[in-house]
This record gives structure tokens, sequence and C-alpha cells, in this order.
């Protein structure tokens, strides 16, 4: 985590969705690295919602 909410309950809330979606599909054969750097962003109102955005 790049950098926590300051509320548990919402880092690990968002820590278990990206655990929740693995295992994640391989690499692409043809992809020149061995690695590959997901953003994941985590908006939650207060109503109790979480909206999830991967770029």
């Amino acid at each position: 985590m790049v950098r926590p909410s300051g509320s548990n309950t919402t880092d690990t809330a968002a820590l278990s969705a990206i655990r929740r979606a693995a295992p994640f599909a391989p690499l692409p054969s043809g992809f020149a690295y061995n690695s590959l750097k997901i953003s994941f962003t985590f908006n939650i109102n207060v109503s109790g919602g979480l909206d999830l955005w991967v770029r």
C-alpha cells in the first residue's frame, strides 16, 4: 500500500478486494518484462458503497 487512508477498516477492505481479485491472469508471452505495475484507486462513500478504478 503506497498511501494508507488512516482507517484500518478502510485499508483492510481495500487490500481484501485486491486479494479477492487474485490470481491475476498471466502476462502475455510477448510482454517484454517479468512484472507489471498496477494502480488501484478506491473510492468509498459514507453510505457503504465501494467503487474500484483500475488504470
